[in-house]
């Protein structure tokens, strides 16, 4: 089993981390397969459910956000993620903890081939390593984990054990249930060498960590190293030693070679760009809890992706606010974020995982509070590994007793015999992850055929409700028709997309609906407040139609020709030139008092970091 959790494990990475659709359908095809696999070779099992109650809480609240979402379609997506998590949960109880401890011990390994494989892709340009997640920051947190495995590791080789061995020790508990650090067992005569195998892997995945230019990720290790330093005496001249070896490096290459990207950041710690880092990431938060105080019980899963130009207060792009707690409140409401930081508090305090993997999972959260590394499906089926997750109970039955027994089975003495029981539940379970695995597969097809073939008409066929591809084929098709149909689609389950608004603007305006534009314009402008581009041209387009009308009340041309808006039933009434002149007016008026409006609600800290000439001609 560690072999088929290892290799989930890399495919999961290797196909950008389970950020994509595609990527996560794949893995869930993946998790769902082992499912299938663990329910087939055993009977029923008993879970303990303090463990899994308030994720299960969370599945509810993010199914009934799918009611009142932004998006549903994206926010089922979401949901999905949850469900693979859980289902990867599941998995890892099923198995013993030895088979989690050293399948936690293969992650530098893991790791390694991942920059293995991305080495081309980051460095032929001189940029940052970005490793398969496509995402430095993310890549360099997953990095440090594996160094802080290796330290773990070569911590246990070397003969330091974390905590006090205790009498009744068993697979790797003591008798108050604490588990003894990370085990690890490498195949045949490679388990002699464990030693200088991970001595090398934490120079590898140091070397990496530099290579990726992640401060953020660079600042936690060093935090933990001393910590670690101070801890443990025996481990300190391999952390020295590693970190010597690798700042040297770094050092060398910033200082002949200039390069500011990868190895150099960690010497811009306290230089501007970190600064302006800080400072993007504070007009996140801000702009996020805005939308939080708004929608307090959440509003999808991506739903912040078509609202946050109605709520940010700087010129910015970002589908998600850099930090994942406050990204659940946004998503799924302020009580699903409560459920979480309930859950993983108990797992930090009063969890039995043992020390090393305790601090691996308080890394990775505190890691995840300035970044978007939860994100990734993949970053949450290693974070699980990191739970307390007591082994699962075989549910038996007891079909006879012995003579000593205080019971009897029809009243005759007999012998012990003792089955296990499968009942409903564990075949419930079997046809639930088969189902899923072929439903998983099934939605893999249209997203790879939108993702990477292009293919949105075949796409839509096989998912007629899927946003992405929807929106795509939106801003390649030019066919009135295909637009106006597909604009109106979108609108009727999200009110808020920004694209299909500024696709009806110019139905609109070509249609001669004045009523209509100008509604669209309203909208669009609402949704993209620092777009400065779609302000002048909307003032442009406003210009020439006002001109268009004064021409043709100068030629006494006054009749009206302008259909009702069919996205307000209430303007349906058909405009004279003259009142087309004034409504054209009064728009563009407001445009230009929106635009004043926003300048006037932008965040100062926005000036700080590049912001556009606001300003009309």
């Amino acid at each position: 089993m560690i072999g088929i959790l290892s290799l989930v494990l890399t495919i999961s990475m290797m196909i950008t981390g389970g950020l994509t659709d595609f990527s996560v359908s794949l893995i869930g095809v993946m998790v769902c397969c082992v499912v299938a696999l663990l329910q087939l070779r055993g009977g029923s099992i008993k879970l303990r459910r303090d463990v899994f109650w308030l994720p299960l809480c969370l599945l509810v609240v993010a199914v009934v956000t799918s009611f009142y979402s932004v998006d549903y379609t994206c926010n089922l997506l979401g949901v999905m993620r949850i469900v693979i998590v859980l289902l990867w949960g599941y998995c890892c109880s099923v198995l013993s903890d030895e088979i989690r401890s050293r399948t936690i011990g293969l992650l530098p390994i893991i790791s390694v081939a991942g920059m293995v494989v991305s080495l081309i892709f980051s460095l032929s340009s001189g940029g940052r390593m970005s490793g398969p997640f496509l995402y430095a920051n993310s890549w360099g947190m997953f990095l440090v984990l594996g160094i802080m495995i290796c330290v773990s590791v070569l911590e246990s080789a070397a003969g330091a054990k974390i905590g006090a061995k205790k009498s009744g020790e068993k697979r790797g508990r003591d008798e108050d249930g604490a588990a003894q650090g990370i085990e690890v067992q490498l195949p045949g005569k490679m388990d002699s060498f464990r030693l200088p195998i991970y001595g090398g892997l934490l120079i590898l995945n140091l070397l990496g960590l530099f290579l990726t230019g992640s401060r953020s990720s660079m600042l936690l290790l060093i935090v933990w190293a001393l910590y670690k330093a101070v801890q443990s005496r025996k481990i300190r001249k391999y952390l020295l030693t590693a970190f010597v070896a690798v700042v040297a490096v770094a050092g060398a290459a910033y200082f002949f070679l200039g390069n500011t990207q990868t190895f150099g950041r960690l010497f811009t710690l306290t230089k501007g760009s970190t600064s302006l880092t800080v400072v993007e990431r504070a007009l996140y938060y801000i702009d996020g809890l805005r939308c939080v105080a708004s929608y307090p019980f959440g509003i999808g899963y991506m739903g912040y992706n078509y609202l946050q130009g109605s709520f940010q207060t700087g010129a910015y792009e970002a589908a998600f606010v850099h930090n994942d707690l406050l990204q659940l409140a946004i998503d799924y409401g302020i009580a699903a974020a409560l459920l979480m930081v309930v859950f993983f508090g108990y797992q930090l305090i009063r969890g039995r995982q043992g020390l090393a993997r305790k601090e691996l999972l308080a890394v990775l959260l505190l890691g995840s509070l300035v970044d978007i590394h939860l994100q990734y499906l993949f970053m949450g089926m290693v974070l699980v590994l990191f739970l307390d997750l007591p082994e699962a109970e075989k549910c038996v039955s007891t079909l006879w007793v012995t003579e000593s027994g205080t019971r009897t089975l029809g009243g005759k003495k007999g012998k012990t015999k003792v089955s296990e029981r499968t009942g409903f539940g564990h075949h419930a379970l079997t046809v639930y992850a088969v189902v899923s695995a072929v439903i998983f597969a099934y939605i893999a097809v249209p997203f790879a055929q939108c993702k990477y073939f292009g293919k949105y008409d075949a796409a839509l066929a096989l998912l007629p409700g899927y946003s992405e591809c929807q929106e795509q084929r939106l801003e390649m098709m030019d066919d009135f028709e295909t637009v106006n149909a597909l604009s109106e689609k979108l609108l009727a389950k999200n009110k808020n997309n920004p694209k299909a608004w500024t696709a009806r603007v110019v139905i609109c305006e070509l249609l001669g609906d004045t009523a209509g534009m100008c509604e669209a314009m309203d909208k669009s402008i609402s949704l993209g407040r620092y777009d400065i581009e779609l302000y002048r041209a909307y003032d442009e387009s406003l210009a020439e139609h006002i001109a268009e009308c004064e021409s043709a009340i100068e030629a006494g041309n006054v009749q009206g020709s302008t259909a009702g808006s069919s996205l307000s039933p209430e303007t349906g009434s058909s405009l004279s030139t003259e009142e087309a002149l004034v409504l054209l007016c009064q728009q563009r008026q407001r445009l230009r008092e929106r635009l004043d409006t926003t300048i006037a609600e932008t965040n100062p800290l926005a000036y700080k970091l590049e912001m556009p000439e606001m300003t009309l001609e």
